[in-house]
């Protein structure tokens, strides 16, 4: 991992919207999509190895289209049955230029983000492909060499760092969604906190 300190920025919470534009999204390559606005649903988050938060997204749309639903709630008029966890150049889509909170978003309660996330993984004709994307979604960050290579240099770089400042990341990814990543990390912070009280204490 080249950049080795993690990225504490604003924390998006599930079911809110970001603008984007239809050519950030997938498309096929023989039919690029004209310039539009498009809202997209927050369905899932995780954070990378290098402590930026990524996103799985649903689509809205402002048209009555095949395979997509009428919501007419929280500023999203339809949604698609399509869920994206990648943009058009197949990087995580995350906040950024293709991707970003405006004057428009909107927060959806998670009981509706829930309700449009069971529709789209089981009973619409692209279930199948949407399952599939959660499943890389939810497994891009699995324990390889790199990451095992980042928490190990995390744990030399913690000696350095006040129990105060650990504290503080241990909350932080506390509070974050499930993933192994996660898990591996707060038993990392936790590891060096018992063993600062030990000495402590002795």
């Amino acid at each position: 991992m080249s950049n080795k300190k993690l990225k504490f920025k604003r924390s998006l919470p599930i079911g809110q919207t970001l603008e984007t534009n239809d050519l950030y999204l997938p498309y096929k390559k023989n039919k690029k999509p004209a310039s539009k606005r498009r809202p997209v649903i927050i369905a899932g988050k995780q954070i990378s190895p290098k402590g930026i938060e990524e996103y799985s997204v649903i689509p809205g749309s402002t048209q009555d289209t095949p395979n997509t639903t009428e919501y007419k709630k929280y500023g999203i008029e339809y949604y698609r049955h399509n869920l994206e966890v990648r943009d058009n150049e197949g990087n995580p889509i995350s906040q950024n230029e293709k991707f970003r909170i405006s004057n428009q978003s909107s927060k959806l309660p998670n009981k509706e983000v829930d309700k449009i996330r069971n529709h789209i993984l089981n009973h619409t004709k692209f279930s199948s492909e949407n399952r599939a994307k959660v499943s890389e979604f939810n497994n891009r960050y699995s324990l390889t060499e790199e990451t095992k290579k980042f928490l190990s240099e995390e744990k030399v770089r913690l000696k350095k760092v006040s129990s105060q400042n650990i504290n503080k990341m241990l909350q932080y990814w506390v509070n974050q969604p499930k993933s192994k990543y996660k898990n591996a990390l707060c038993k990392i912070y936790k590891n060096e906190l018992n063993s600062r009280n030990k000495k402590s204490r002795g």
